[in-house]
């Protein structure tokens, strides 16, 4: 099919090819394209799915935090954490995903954010574990006292990642 062979090509200009089809397309159609545009991982695809993530239905809204989350792009942050408000299903986790991609490219800044504002949001305590632990990794001067206070958290699990998370923090030097 034509988006397996865009998606391989994986080039900016087959994101933006399917990223152009995206946004005027609807449903399933709409959602496949999206969800190609999270496989293609290319930032050429972040606008559109910022959109629709805005403007779509909780399915199609759905797709697109998680093709977001695939992406890993620091324009995403701030929708994610409206789409998390919103409950969009898969926003909390592609939020989570965002913060460790841009951690990954050394995006240390707005991989804090990611995870500062996913322990704000968090809902169950497996939210805040994910959240303290990718504030852990960025090694921020920003997330020692978040961490710190975590430590008196009321769920032991809570209180562990928080452990964890510490140790994995390295200061610079």
């Amino acid at each position: 099919c034509a988006l397996a062979a865009l998606k391989q090509i994986g080039s900016p200009a087959a994101a933006k090819a399917v990223a152009t089809a995206a946004a005027t397309a609807k449903g399933e159609w709409q959602r496949a394209l999206l969800m190609t545009l999270g496989e293609i991982g290319r930032p050429e695809g972040v606008p559109v799915l910022l959109t629709v993530l805005k403007t779509g239905d909780q399915q199609t809204k759905s797709v697109a935090a998680v093709a977001l989350g695939r992406i890993g792009d620091a324009r995403a942050v701030p929708a994610l954490v409206d789409a998390v408000r919103q409950k969009v299903p898969s926003a909390y986790d592609a939020l989570i995903r965002t913060g460790e991609l841009l951690l990954q490219r050394k995006q240390i800044a707005p991989a804090v954010t990611a995870f500062e504002q996913a322990l704000k949001l968090a809902q169950t305590e497996h939210e805040k574990c994910a959240a303290l632990l990718g504030l852990g990794k960025t090694s921020s001067a920003k997330a020692l006292p978040v961490l710190v206070d975590a430590l008196d958290d009321p769920e032991v699990k809570v209180r562990n990642a928080a452990i964890e998370a510490l140790i994995s923090y390295r200061h610079p030097d």
